[in-house]
């Protein structure tokens, strides 16, 4: 599936909930399942100064993730956005859009808000959902879901813990599903269902119980539906019905037969009155543009005209009348402007008038466009007055009134969608007829003048805007009505119909009579052209020797040709179904007689506008000898009559003769028109020569101008570039004169702004360059640069001579460039020194030292290391630290040194375990080392430590023999000890002595008072008194004492002991 596919298949649902719409989400939510077509947002009324975990609860048990919303986010299938506390959140395109909430609104965020953007960005593929909540928050936004074809759901009264909000949308007739939290799920996790709830089946009943219902709705209303899409009244009037609670479309019918008043309701549901302030501002840049263009070739006192048909409640027609403001300025009182905003919705029509709208309205709007266009009032927000009064709205019907015409611009979008294709290509010559030459004309984007290119120029494609073309278009001819339209067709030569050879005989009967005893008839089209004339009718019609107009008016009788034109019109703008005209005497094959015409309207069917008219001829013989009687008083009247008639008669043919001189009045003076044009375009030939010649001229001067600002602008940067260098910077010419300098250079010579042009050698230096002059002529004659150091006390500076080229590639002069590098001296001085610090350090340190890269090579060591090992630093550097590492545990090594690299962390290696190194000679030797990680210049290396330390790993050996040779002899003696540490009060028993005091080892913490209970009570005074003064004169003791056993035995003890302070006292 492609993106742009996969865009129109993806639907977004909103929900909206206020005061118990967690008990309502949460069971939603943790129900839906991943289909990958639908992405949920959340818009709950939240405290906006405190923090939500409204989306951490709702996703608990929840399939899909459930995430806050952020700014600028694209929309991803099978994801629940959650709107954060204290912003309004809308979606463009498939962009979540975050935005301060409004200071007037008193929740947020804004349902009414998410649900209009939704509505105008996803269309039929929007669906809102709202839940429990208090207020009528939401009511705004699905009714611009409902009109512009996406889906409604309701949660059920009933089971809302507050029921206002879905209490609102039902009641304003938006709802096109209510049910409860477990039947919305079920709707979301099946669209395709949800789809088919909403659609009619197509069967022959139902088709016709609509078409009925839709001609009475024409009938009682007065506008004609028979052109707009059967598919979308349909749609409307189930959303209708069902609001309504009715099950069924029958009952429905029934319902609007009983009650006329809810077939105007119904009326005003398929007027769908959706618009916005600057909706899709990229549209509105590129109109301003080609406004400024038409603009351009106004004059003052010129008028702007401007029509939006469809204009809903207004937010588009004052948008186009604010940027028609901005492009004129202070120049819109030198023109007339006049924006006519015309719709069959007189409800929208009234708000617009009154130019007030909700906060949400103008949302879109920069706050600085809002205190400029709009005053606050009440709740709301008043156009400016000034804009106002540039709009006129008014009621008018696009498919039967006639249109506004000499217009500039006409705005047209998204209302020829809702009509067939038939009107569609009748509209599109409507707005030709009624454009000026290279008018504009601007449609929606699911519009477009393909169909009739031949009418439109288009100027930008993408977004619907096209310029009126020069060719002609055939347009209806309408009338103004009191009730029903009318449009006359286009004129065509009338075809006979061929009569059948073979008709019933009561056809054949029918013929008979209507051709005996019929009046003499004639039927016409609506172009007034004969399809068939009845009777005797050819008496009244003859051919013109002249002309080749077939109308009813050209063939007929002169005597009768005005009074059927009058018939005809009369009964067209009328609107009536019969009409009859005067008595007229006329003489037939030399017979006098009086003729009346009637006149009736024929429809082809109930279901069609098409009609005809029937022109039937009233005869009536008038009797020659009461004509003749010129004396008797009926003689005279009928005299008079006559006369009177006569008179009638030449005044129509003079009339008629005065009418066909203005034609021709106005041929001659359109062959005129068209010979003035012929010259005018011959003028405007030569002028263009003219011109041509002109803009060649003036393209020169401009491109000379060009090459004027591009070298300011060159300079410009030159100088800005040289002057935001941080060294002196002086060019000389092949001379050695200055050419130009920046202010650093100052620094080094002596230069003041009137040296330019003099000789730099001439201008004093504060450095000593005693061949400056050869070097710069060398660089000029061999083109190689000079690098040098230079300096003058502390001062410190880098001297760079390069050659300068011109265009040519040849060497111009010298550019001479000094660098300040004294603190990089003094970097340089202070790493020598600090070098020279290291490497005596390095050279005396007792230890040995080594660096070791992160392949275990050797890099360097020191004189201390190589007198541990036996080695000369050449036979070390480059080596495998391996070398000095004894066989049986270099494969450990290489293991331990991998780990280390991997976390070099600072440790000492001889605390672990006893390491052993290995000597030239192959002698090993304990050692301990200590290891730290570095990073020098990216690499990674390793700083061992290493210390001899085989004299006191021999004497720690001896020691451990010694205390095992102890251990020995104190077993073999029986004899145990213990030692008594003052400072802390511890006390550590050997096994011995609990065996020879009697106790079980662990049954009592050893202590001083656990001993002193242990010596027999006779001897416990003495042997405290020896202990004490052994402690205060810190000397060896030896004393013997009883050991309290049981009564079967009392042993004597013998103890040898010493006191030391910081050392325990043994004994």
């Amino acid at each position: 599936m492609t993106t742009e596919n996969f865009n129109d298949a993806l639907r977004v649902v909103a929900l909206g909930a206020s005061a118990g719409g967690l008990q309502a989400l949460k069971p939603i939510i943790s129900k839906l399942r991943a289909n990958g077509n639908c992405t949920y947002i959340i818009a709950h009324h939240l405290a906006p100064d405190h923090a939500s975990k409204l989306a951490e609860l709702l996703e608990h048990n929840a399939e899909l993730p459930v995430i806050l919303a952020r700014n600028g986010e694209l929309i991803r299938p099978d994801h629940v956005y959650v709107c954060p506390p204290g912003h309004d959140i809308e979606v463009k395109d498939r962009t979540l859009v975050l935005l301060p909430a409004d200071p007037a609104a008193f929740i947020t965020p804004s349902i009414d808000r998410l649900f209009c953007s939704l509505a105008e960005h996803f269309r039929e593929r929007a669906i809102g959902v709202i839940l429990s909540g208090s207020g009528h928050d939401g009511t705004v936004g699905t009714k611009k879901i409902n009109q512009l074809g996406g889906i409604v759901i309701v949660q059920t009264p009933d089971k809302a813990v507050q029921p206002s909000m879905p209490e609102a949308v039902i009641q304003a007739g938006h709802a096109d599903l209510i049910g409860s939290c477990e039947q919305i799920t079920d709707w979301l996790n099946d669209i395709a269902k949800l789809e088919n709830v909403l659609t009619p089946l197509p069967t022959d009943t139902t088709g016709e119980t609509f078409t009925k219902l839709f001609q009475r709705v024409s009938a009682e209303t007065g506008i004609d539906l028979h052109q707009y899409k059967d598919t979308t009244l349909r749609r409307q009037t189930m959303r209708r019905f069902r609001s309504l609670g009715y099950s069924s479309l029958e009952d429905y019918v029934a319902q609007t037969c009983a009650n006329s008043e809810e077939l105007h309701q119904l009326q005003q549901s398929f007027l769908i009155s959706v618009s916005s302030f600057f909706r899709d501002p990229s549209v509105f840049d590129t109109l301003a543009e080609q406004l400024q263009r038409l603009i351009a070739g106004k004059h003052p006192g010129d008028s702007i005209r401007v029509w939006i048909p469809g204009c809903a409640t207004g937010e588009e027609v004052y948008s186009i009348a604010i940027l028609l403001i901005e492009i004129l300025g202070d120049r819109l009182h030198q023109f007339d402007v006049r924006i006519f905003a015309t719709d069959i919705d007189q409800d929208a029509l009234e708000f617009a008038r009154a130019g007030i709208y909700p906060s949400a309205a103008i949302s879109s709007l920069q706050p600085l466009e809002r205190q400029q266009w709009f005053t606050p009032e009440g709740s709301g927000w008043r156009i400016a007055k000034t804009i106002r009064e540039m709009c006129v709205f008014s009621l008018h019907d696009i498919i039967s009134h006639p249109p506004f015409i000499k217009m500039d611009l006409i705005s047209c979008r998204n209302l020829l969608i809702y009509f067939k294709s038939e009107q569609q290509v009748e509209l599109m010559n409507t707005f030709h007829y009624g454009l000026n030459p290279n008018g504009l004309l601007l449609l929606g984007n699911s519009e477009s003048a393909g169909f009739n290119s031949r009418l439109f120029e288009p100027i930008d494609i993408g977004h619907k805007l096209y310029c009126r073309s020069a060719g002609s278009a055939s347009h209806s001819v309408r009338f103004a009505r009191l009730a029903q339209s009318f449009s006359a067709g286009r004129p065509r030569i009338p075809k006979s119909d061929m009569t059948p050879q073979r008709k019933s005989l009561v056809e054949v009967a029918l013929g008979t009579i209507a051709k005996t005893y019929g009046p003499p008839a004639v039927l016409v089209n609506a172009g007034f052209e004969p399809l068939h004339f009845f009777g005797h009718s050819q008496r009244y019609f003859a051919l013109s020797e002249d002309s080749v107009d077939f109308s009813v008016f050209a063939l007929c009788l002169p005597e009768l040709r005005s009074e059927l034109k009058a018939l005809c019109y009369r009964l067209i703008q009328e609107n009536l179904v019969s009409l009859d005209g005067v008595q007229s005497h006329i003489q037939l094959d030399g017979v006098p007689i009086r003729v009346r015409p009637r006149m009736r309207r024929v429809n082809s069917s109930a279901e069609s506008s098409e009609f005809a008219l029937l022109i039937c001829f009233e005869e009536t013989h008038l009797d020659l000898d009461a004509a003749s009687s010129n004396d008797s008083p009926i003689g005279q009247e009928t005299k008079e009559t006559e006369r009177l008639r006569k008179e009638l008669a030449d005044t129509r043919e003079h009339l008629q003769a005065v009418i066909e001189e203005l034609e021709t009045s106005n041929e001659e003076l359109q062959s005129l028109n068209e010979e003035v044009q012929s010259s005018s375009e011959e003028l405007q030939a030569s002028n263009e020569e003219l011109q041509s010649s002109n803009e060649e001229l003036t393209t020169l001067n401009d491109e000379l101008r060009a090459k004027s600002l591009e070298a300011d602008e060159l300079n410009a940067s030159l100088s800005n570039i040289q002057n935001s260098i941080s060294s002196g910077l002086v060019v000389v010419d092949r001379d050695g004169r200055i050419t130009r300098y920046n202010s650093l250079a100052t620094r080094i010579f002596g230069l003041v702004a009137n040296d330019v042009g003099q000789f730099l050698y001439g201008v004093p230096c504060h450095l000593h360059l005693p061949a400056l002059r050869e070097q710069v002529g060398s660089v000029i004659k061999t083109g190689v640069s000079v690098v040098e150091r230079v300096h003058q006390g502390l001062f410190h500076f880098l001297m760079q001579l390069d050659p300068y080229r011109n265009e040519a590639g040849e060497c111009a002069g010298v550019v001479l460039n000094f660098v300040d590098i004294s603190d990089l001296y003094s970097a340089e001085q202070a790493q020598e020194n600090s070098e020279i610090r290291f490497r005596q350090l390095w050279e005396a340190s007792v230890e040995g030292l080594l660096v070791v890269g992160s392949e275990g090579l050797v890099v360097l060591t020191n004189p201390a290391l190589q007198a541990m090992f036996g080695y000369s630093s050449e036979e070390l550097l480059g080596q495998s630290i391996e070398m000095l590492v004894p066989e049986a545990i270099r494969a450990q090594h290489l293991v331990d040194r991998g780990i280390f690299l991997h976390d070099p962390q600072a440790r000492q290696m001889a605390g672990m375990r006893d390491v052993v190194g290995r000597r030239k000679d192959g002698r090993e030797f304990y050692i301990e080392v200590s290891l730290s990680g570095m990073k020098v210049a990216g690499e990674d290396y390793v700083l061992a430590t290493v210390g001899d330390i085989s004299s006191r790993k021999k004497a720690e050996i001896g020691l451990r023999q010694s205390e095992q040779r102890l251990r020995l002899a104190m077993d073999a003696a029986n004899a145990g000890t213990w030692e008594w540490y003052l400072e802390s009060n511890e006390n550590f028993w050997s096994d011995e002595i609990w065996k020879l005091y009697g106790l079980q080892e662990n049954t009592v913490a050893p202590s001083f008072d656990v001993w002193k209970n242990c010596v027999h009570p006779n001897d416990l005074e003495r042997v405290l008194a020896v202990l004490d003064d052994a402690v205060a004169r810190q000397s060896v003791f030896e004393m013997d004492w009883q050991v309290r056993l049981p009564p079967t035995k009392v042993p004597v003890g013998c103890c040898l002991g010493g006191s030391q302070y910081e050392m325990p006292m043994a004994s």
